[in-house]
């Protein structure tokens, strides 16, 4: 079906007829499996990434005295937008334009009110307050 819509209409000059065709679907289909590897990648880097976050979790909750492994172990909690604006001091118009501007990421939403994380709060008020 997808081959069909790649084949030239009669009456377009595409100029090669069909030859022309044949090499648009080979680029396609080129194109295709280089972003399917590229996908595979990807997935395998974020298993890694994975293994590697549950590696310094499990080091940090054993007790090793390091204060950026243990602030990785500590659980992040979530706040809805009322906390986030005080927190970082702004009102709810401002807090929009930093969400859009990419300052502050929406974690997830819980009945259809924003979430955040405690950690984009402190560090979006950081960068905000120029702390």
């Amino acid at each position: 079906m997808v081959l069909g819509l790649l084949m030239p209409l009669p009456g377009w000059p595409l100029g090669g007829g069909t030859h022309l065709s044949m090499h648009m679907i080979t680029s396609i289909t080129q194109l295709i499996t280089l972003l399917r590897e590229a996908v595979n990648l990807l997935r395998e880097i974020v298993a890694a990434l994975h293994k590697l976050l549950a590696v310094l979790l499990l080091i940090a909750r054993q007790g090793v005295d390091n204060p950026q492994l243990a602030e990785i172990a500590k659980p992040d909690t979530l706040h809805d937008a009322k906390y986030a604006a005080e927190r970082i001091g702004v009102v709810d118009k401002t807090l929009s334009r930093l969400i859009k501007k990419g300052l502050l990421p929406i974690h997830s939403y819980v009945n259809r009110k924003r979430q955040f994380l405690e950690s984009d709060i402190e560090r979006c008020r950081r960068f905000y307050r120029d702390e």
